[in-house]
């Protein structure tokens, strides 16, 4: 099919960590991000429902994951013929096993596709070139990054703060630190004809991402937010909401109610929440906005 690969994924999957895609029948997606995520939901939502951004445009994605975002702007080209196609699909990932999901998905479309294993940074920065006429898309890890990475079963999670950029550290607080990088290393190397979609929750007040935003050097075209509050997952921490939230003058976690509606509650009270949930979603009644934030630079 014309594909290149930067990263030789494996012809055997770890099954483990894969579950069928809902969404695109006969597809794998990874276990703990599967296609029925709400965040997942939303985002492949904004993808496909605007195929023009991603017209006879790169398409690029930090944090690839099994590559379904990327079939869906694929999957929304394909219902505007008239549009022209994707002419390259770029995806980023630290973890190798993921990259071997998104491979097998991707390799049965023809547009061919480059994966690269490693840093989101470091690839920007190796970049001899402006990145242009390319759609950029950012769903990354929303959490304080730790000072240092101990213990933990995937690469994404051992990124510490130490990584950061000084320009990112501030942010880490709200968990926006790996995501602060990205962008305002991002802003260095990019040229005309270029965006970015990025995810964001609602656990974060939107003046703080507003402020991220725009120190970093980008300008916000347009916000689309969930048209109600999302499941908090309860594997989650959000402890570390507690330190800001009383600053905030949102709301930034919600109940859902009988009637179906929603009513704030404080973040302590969503802490004590999935405490007692102990990792059970049917035993978890707290709920949060997600956003996806289209990004230009300024």
């Amino acid at each position: 099919m014309g594909v290149e690969t930067t990263y030789v994924p494996k012809l055997k999957l770890n099954c483990r960590k894969t579950v069928e895609s809902n969404r695109f029948p006969g597809l794998k997606t990874t276990k703990d991000f599967p296609d029925t995520d709400p965040w997942f939901k939303w985002l492949a939502d904004d993808i496909e429902g605007h195929p023009e951004r991603f017209a006879g445009r790169k398409y690029l994605e930090f944090g690839i994951g099994g590559g379904l975002q990327a079939i869906a702007a694929l999957k929304g080209l394909e219902k505007k013929p008239n549009l022209d196609p994707i002419t390259n699909i770029w995806g980023i990932d630290i973890d190798d096993w993921r990259l071997d999901i998104a491979a097998k998905n991707l390799n049965g479309f023809k547009t061919p596709n480059s994966l690269y294993q490693g840093d989101a940074v470091q690839w920007i920065e190796e970049q001899q070139e402006k990145i242009i006429n390319t759609a950029i898309i950012m769903c990354l890890p929303q959490a304080p990054l730790p000072e240092q990475a101990e213990g933990y079963d995937s690469n994404a999670d051992t990124y510490h703060v130490d990584l950061l950029p000084e320009f990112a550290k501030k942010y880490n607080k709200y968990g926006l630190g790996l995501n602060a990088a990205v962008l305002g290393t991002l802003i260095e190397h990019v040229g005309e004809a270029t965006d970015v979609s990025a995810v964001f929750s609602g656990r974060v007040p939107e003046n703080v991402i507003r402020d991220m935003v725009h120190d970093l050097g980008w300008r916000v075209i347009n916000i689309s937010e969930t048209f109600e509050p999302i499941q908090q997952d309860p594997d989650t921490d959000i402890s570390y909401v507690l330190k800001y939230s009383k600053e905030s003058p949102e709301d930034l976690f919600y109940e859902k109610l009988l009637n179906n509606k929603f009513s704030p509650i404080s973040a302590d009270e969503a802490e004590k929440r999935l405490l007692l949930a102990n990792k059970d979603r049917n035993n978890f009644n707290v709920y949060h906005y997600v956003s996806v934030w289209h990004l230009e630079p300024q």
